[in-house]
């Protein structure tokens, strides 16, 4: 499921105890530990992805933010 490089580079993180969210950081309190093959990777949920990229406010944030309220 997870390109080797990325997967490593989540590893280095994790075993490091360094801070990180896979999708912006804008819903750390409200964040969820989700494990994918063996790492527990903190994951933000629907809402606060939109929350996150309405406060960046690009367009591409804008024509994401389209398609995720399509999905849901």
């Amino acid at each position: 499921m997870l390109n080797q490089d990325y997967r490593e580079m989540l590893s280095i993180l994790s075993d490091n105890d360094v801070r990180f969210l896979v999708v912006g950081a804008y819903a750390w309190d409200k964040r969820k530990n989700v494990e994918i093959e063996g790492l527990k990777i903190p994951i933000i949920g629907i809402n606060e992805l939109i929350k996150s990229k309405l406060s960046a406010g690009r367009d591409k944030d804008i024509a994401d933010i389209k398609k995720l309220k399509n999905k849901s």
